[in-house]
């Protein structure tokens, strides 16, 4: 670039920059001398037209306003960003002052020098320049400068650019009329996710047309969580669910997709050689382009406490990545890897909340968990089978929990325990359908996730009961009546159900009922628990004979 090229680019008139601040050039760099107050050479600057590097100083150079003794009895000036944007001003006819270092050197020492003005901030409109507004307002008002801020319109990326392409003193000047205050920038200026919104506004938002992406299973935006105990076959679910999102056929042929998604997953559960044969084994082959795997999820972690935000350059990296592949769903798994810090602590489970959100606005997020082991004596709901804090529960639009049917090895039920504003949907079975390697008799596979329809008969519900039952026994020998319908009603059975299934029980004799006037007891029948069971039948028998 030649300097006449240079100085057209910024409609700078050579004869006035030559005659009002001594500006020399040649071939290879633009000379600009900086004076100090007193009108004499501090040193020279240099804009290089050649070369990688743009800036350097004479030995020496040292942050100072430009051009500073031009402005010590004026009233009032425009701070700007660099010496060519500052002298442009000048040009027409406006008092324009500048620091030599760069935006982010300006300092109290040279605000000292703009103390009792008016000064206009007009900084670049790239993110460098307006990441400064608030700093210079700061320092100007404590060094008693008055600072007001003008806004460059965004597309012009500078001053000397907006005069260049065709603004004027007159418009400029107008821009000066309209400048603000920093309360009153920071409001107009404040980052969109900060912003506050009237009802009217809300209502006038065009929002998308489907709250669901597929029906009543997966919201368009938000968290769902998929809990339950191991080997209950979630990871099946979530690879089925993301296949129907990208080829758009009805999940379990049952849930309508109402908008097709691109998927990731970030798995840090299944190994490379686990996740390749459960494709194969599905037939999920069609867009299986669409579907993406963080490739190395061992190096994933969601936050790091060196980067200024907070959170890590991996996952700030993949946020640009779920943004260039247009992904609409993203599959966690799991919840417990992916946190930082104590899952029952409700701070650390925010953190895990809003993390994600600002990393993967507006997506669906898909979360695998575990769920929390029976306690004895504690009746819990589905919601409250959650593993940790019941901030969880309380942040997504969509939950499920999965257990498995008793008596069968690849039935499963899974119950919504949270559905947004829509109804919960009644507990359905699912079937996790096997079939015979080819290749090694030995071993099956899994083909499919089929519907097998609602769960609601009696003979489930049975069958679940008694589950409940042997769990309980297998951690007591002994239960009262109460203790076991208690852990026994967390499942979400009838106490009419269960009452018919220990009564069943006790005729098959796997469980000895006995009675301690109104209390009745129940033990279980197992030979390693025969000497137990004795001890407590005669002290049941030790108790009557005292009440008699």
């Amino acid at each position: 670039m030649t300097p006449q090229e240079y100085f057209q680019s910024h409609s700078l008139n050579e004869e006035y920059i030559k005659k009002n601040f001594a500006i020399t050039w040649d071939d290879n760099k633009i000379t600009i001398p900086v004076y100090g107050e007193d009108k004499k050479l501090l040193y020279c600057k240099y804009r290089h037209l050649t070369g990688e590097t743009k800036f350097t100083f004479d030995k020496g150079g040292h942050p100072a306003l430009f051009p500073v003794y031009k402005i010590l009895d004026l009233k009032s000036v425009v701070l700007c960003e660099g010496e060519i944007d500052c002298i442009r001003l000048w040009q027409e006819g406006i008092p324009a002052v500048t620091g030599t270092s760069g935006v982010k050197t300006f300092n109290s020492s040279l605000a000292s020098k703009l103390k009792g003005k008016l000064v206009y901030i007009c900084l670049d409109t790239d993110p460098a320049g307006q990441e400064e507004v608030e700093k210079y307002a700061e320092v100007l008002t404590d060094s008693g400068a008055k600072p007001l801020i003008i806004t460059l319109p965004s597309m012009f990326k500078d001053i000397s650019v907006y005069f260049t392409e065709g603004g004027t003193k007159e418009t400029f000047q107008k821009l000066m009329d309209e400048a603000e205050t920093f309360e009153e920038w920071e409001v107009t200026h404040r980052p969109e996710e900060w912003k506050l919104e009237s009802g009217k506004e809300l209502m006038e938002r065009e929002l998308p047309p489907d709250e669901w992406l597929i029906e009543r299973i997966l919201p368009a935006e938000g968290f769902t969580f998929i809990v339950g105990a191991e080997a209950t076959g979630k990871s099946f679910y979530t690879l089925s669910l993301a296949n129907s999102l990208v080829t758009g056929k009805p999940w379990l042929d049952k849930f309508e997709v109402k908008k097709k998604a691109n998927v990731l997953f970030i798995d840090k559960e299944n190994s490379p050689r686990r996740k390749q044969s459960r494709i194969a084994g599905l037939g999920m082959k069609e867009n299986i382009e669409n579907i993406h795997w963080v490739k190395f999820p061992q190096n994933f972690q969601l936050s790091d406490p060196k980067e200024e935000d907070g959170l890590s350059k991996f996952a700030k990296m993949l946020a640009k990545e779920v943004q260039r592949l247009n992904i609409g769903v993203i599959i966690l798994d799991s919840f417990a890897d992916l946190m930082v810090g104590n899952e029952n602590a409700a701070g650390d489970v925010q953190q895990f909340f809003d993390a994600i959100r600002i990393l993967f606005p507006d997506k669906s997020i898909l979360v695998l968990h575990h769920e929390n082991k029976p306690s004895q004596g504690i009746s819990r709901t589905s919601s409250q089978r959650v593993r940790g804090s019941t901030n969880i529960t309380a942040q997504i639009v969509s939950g499920f929990r999965v257990f498995a049917i008793p008596k069968t090895t690849n039935e499963f039920v899974i119950e919504q325990f949270k559905a947004g504003d829509a109804e919960k949907l009644k507990p359905f079975r699912v079937e996790l359908v096997s079939k015979q390697n080819p290749y090694n008799l030995e071993k099956t596979f899994v083909s499919e996730v089929k519907w097998k329809g609602e769960y609601y008969d009696e003979e489930g519900k049975a069958e679940l009961a008694e589950q409940a039952i042997v769990e309980y026994f297998n951690e007591n020998v002994t239960g009262s009546r109460k203790e076991v319908l208690e852990h026994c009603l967390s499942y979400g059975i009838s106490q009419r159900t269960i009452e018919t299934v220990l009564r069943d029980m006790v005729f098959d004799k796997k469980l000895e009922k006995v009675r301690n006037g109104k209390e009745i007891k129940y033990i279980a029948v197992t030979k390693k628990k025969t000497e137990e069971k004795e001890e407590i039948k005669n002290e049941v028998k030790d108790e009557q004979l005292l009440l008699q």
